[in-house]
């Protein structure tokens, strides 16, 4: 990486100031997808990501954000708040998370392994804006949103604005994603995902649930519909509206359940690539869906 610089902002000013006036930056906070991005992308596969070049390599300007405040995970209106350099690891074990978020801990509890979750971020996962990120369903379902900033100030986006392709987002070059704002789970909810391992495994097909049950009905009340999100089938996450439609109203049964996995699996378009087929993840829609609200209906007995 002959000619890159590397920066280390002090305070959420300085990193701001520096995104202004550096050209070709690339913000890195973990890291975690760095090498192996950058081994991709020699190897010629076409994928491109934000900051960085055809041929893998950083921008002129590599900047970390690790030390620049962004590290707090605090409560505020009803939401989580999540600072964009909080660790997988870190959220895992916040009493306040585990509390108010299990369903976001149920998925990040399914990514990697534990020497990547002590440095990968959730900042990153969303950044990264892989269509098989593992935290993304859940933050989709519970309807998440992010906070970026520059010097001329912040702006915020919900989740599903904010992504809007592989490796795309809605980040100006000046911008950092500063925050995640996660409102409180008032539902039972539930994920899971399929991969090539038991563990330690990129997703073929994952998919997140949140369901309200009342006097043997799925409900559509103060506490929300029921949501589903399915990643890994289309170029991004995907919710499932007509299954949503569909099931509210419903007695919870493994019929009904059934019927909406059909639905899930009219609503995604997958491709084929090195970890599955497109044939296969179109099935498997239908069989996460019912195995997520199943999963999600036991937690609530």
């Amino acid at each position: 990486m002959s000619g890159v610089s590397v920066h280390t902002p002090g305070s959420l000013a300085e990193l701001l100031n520096l995104l202004a006036n550096l050209p070709n930056v690339s913000i890195v906070a973990g890291g975690s997808d760095l090498v192996p991005r950058m081994t991709r992308n020699k190897n010629n596969t076409g994928m491109a990501f934000p900051g960085f070049g055809r041929e893998g390599l950083p921008e002129k300007n590599i900047v970390y954000i690790g030390s620049a405040g962004l590290n707090d995970i605090r409560e505020s209106d009803g939401n989580i708040i999540i600072g964009a350099a909080v660790t997988i690891t870190e959220l895992l074990e916040s009493a306040l998370v585990r509390a108010k978020s299990p369903l976001l801990v149920e998925a990040l509890s399914e990514m990697a392994g534990l020497t990547i979750r002590n440095t990968a971020t959730l900042g990153g996962n969303i950044s990264n804006a892989s269509p098989a990120g593992d935290s993304l369903p859940a933050l989709y379902v519970l309807g998440a949103s992010v906070v970026t900033a520059s010097v001329n100030g912040s702006r915020n986006h919900r989740i599903d604005d904010y992504i809007s392709g592989p490796g795309k987002t809605a980040r100006n070059a000046d911008e950092v994603l500063k925050e995640i704002i996660v409102p409180i789970q008032k539902q039972k909810g539930a994920f899971i995902k399929m991969g090539r391992r038991k563990t330690e495994t990129l997703s073929i097909i994952n998919a997140a649930v949140l369901i309200d049950v009342q006097d043997d009905v799925i409900t559509n009340n103060e506490l929300g519909s029921v949501r589903i999100a399915i990643g890994a089938a289309g170029p991004t996450v995907i919710r499932c509206l007509a299954a949503e439609d569909f099931l509210c109203g419903k007695e919870p049964t493994e019929e009904n359940f059934e019927i909406a996995g059909t639905y899930a699996a009219e609503a995604v378009s997958p491709i084929d690539d090195v970890r599955s087929t497109a044939w296969y993840r179109k099935r498997m829609a239908s069989v996460i869906t019912k195995r997520a609200l199943a999963k999600a209906l036991q937690s609530a007995e």
